[in-house]
């Protein structure tokens, strides 16, 4: 099963064919069993009853998710506003939905309003506002909202569907699920197996922006998330896209997540510009470090050459030696070492790298002894200093990378790097070079 709360859409004709409103079997065996059906409950609640303050969009948000879902073949029912209480919700959920779905259905939640969060002595629980919740002298009746323990108790007893996904355009904390890493699963496996996901607008006490959230996520399902081009969607794709430009365009402020409730298995979107007569195509082969090192331009290949004498040699980028900062020191081969924790560095080339290429280009590095790599997450952070130098490193540093490359990586398509203009990892497609930049990084000599 895969859930939505917010927003979500359901694949066209490249996954099924559309009869009297419905989805049914596109007769394609070989890459398993299409969806039958699918059908949403999409609410939207901007005015409140009890104590809430109103909201600008969310009524129109899930206007605009019924409305693409009712195009791409859904059965929807809106909840809207003072439709939208906590008994008219759960009967839905608990005696309506259940009928209208099967073993091979879609089913999409979207829920756009206010959410809270409750500090239990278990932990955090997450809650969906209804139109008639109550918040009174800013203290909330926690049993006039809908837990998600609740929603969860409800979709894993009551349905047997092969895909649920709730979209949540509320930031909260509670999701209750088992793991939130995407897995990039292939489109016959991500539809083969069931599943029960959860995609939401942020964490606890983030602002959310109006209509961010669900305009990403309409783009990604509509094929923005398409990141291996074979023109399918799956609920990693769409999960990661949704985190990475949320991020993106909040400037760090709204942290979308995600996770699997159940199963294994993925919903999955076609995109709406996809022939329905053309057959899907295979992921583009990512190359090997090796077959990368005999295209790379001679300034790189140098770099792969033991009989450079200084790091300079290498990238025409010499260290700053102007920099104070007791931190660092320049080693006789012109690299920089961390003195807090013995970390040497090396900075690649001031030129556009795929992750490839990257990891390429430091595992080659003969220079000084060897031993280079790509660093993780964690060493590139000890280098953000936020207001410091070009780009939030140490003025030593002497460039303004703002993107470098981890050797971070979930699955063969996706790799994550560091963002030293905002001072956090994103993950990025690994063929994707535009504005992507190396550091390679080994442990000093002296501390091995």
């Amino acid at each position: 099963m895969a859930l939505i709360i917010g927003a979500c859409l359901c694949p066209p004709d490249l996954l099924a064919k559309k009869r009297g409103g419905s989805i049914t079997d596109s007769g394609n065996e070989a890459s398993g069993q299409w969806y039958h059906k699918s059908v949403a409950l999409v609410v939207g609640i901007d005015e409140y009853r009890h104590g809430w303050p109103p909201l600008c969009a969310a009524v129109s948000d899930a206007k605009l998710v019924a409305k693409e879902l009712e195009s791409q073949g859904f059965e929807v029912i809106r909840l809207l506003n003072n439709q939208a209480t906590k008994a008219r919700i759960t009967r839905y959920l608990y005696d309506v939905i259940p009928g209208k779905v099967g073993p091979g259905d879609r089913l999409i939640i979207y829920f756009s309003g206010h959410g809270q969060t409750e500090t239990a002595p278990g932990g955090q629980l997450g809650y969906l506002v209804p139109y008639d919740g109550c918040m009174s002298k800013r203290k909330d009746l926690f049993s006039s909202y809908i837990s998600m323990k609740e929603v969860k108790s409800i979709l894993m007893d009551k349905y047997k569907v092969k895909h649920i996904l709730l979209v949540s355009d509320v930031c909260f904390s509670g999701l209750m699920t088992g793991r939130g890493s995407a897995k990039n699963a292939e489109i016959d496996t991500a539809l083969r197996l069931s599943g029960s996901m959860v995609l939401t607008a942020g964490g606890k006490n983030e602002p959310a922006e109006d209509g961010l959230f669900t305009s990403v996520f309409l783009d990604g399902i509509r094929g923005g998330a398409d990141y291996n081009g074979d023109h399918y969607v799956t609920f990693s794709e769409l999960a990661q896209h949704t985190r990475r430009d949320v991020l993106d365009k909040s400037g760090g402020r709204q942290r979308p997540l995600y996770g699997w409730w159940l199963g294994e298995g993925e919903i999955v979107f076609a995109s709406k510009s996809t022939n329905p007569s053309t057959q899907k195509t295979a992921s583009p082969p990512i190359a090997s470090p090796s077959e990368v090192a005999t295209t790379m331009s001679s300034e790189v290949a140098a770099a792969m050459s033991p009989e450079v004498k200084t790091a300079g040699e290498i990238t025409g980028i010499y260290p700053n030696a102007q920099s104070r900062n007791p931190r660092y020191q320049l080693t006789g081969c012109g690299t920089i070492l961390d003195k807090n924790n013995r970390l040497e560095w090396l900075v690649g080339p001031d030129r556009d790298m795929d992750y490839n290429q990257a990891a390429a280009w430091a595992q080659k590095l003969g220079f000084c002894g060897g031993r280079w790599r790509l660093p993780t997450l964690k060493e590139l952070e000890t280098l953000y200093l936020n207001g410091a130098g070009k780009a939030n490193r140490d003025m030593i540093f002497n460039v303004d990378y703002q993107k470098v490359w981890s050797s971070q990586k979930d699955n063969p398509g996706i790799a994550h790097y560091f963002y030293f203009y905002r001072g956090f990892s994103q993950w990025q497609v690994r063929t994707d070079a535009k504005d992507m930049r190396v550091l390679a990084v080994r442990r000093h000599a002296a501390s091995q």
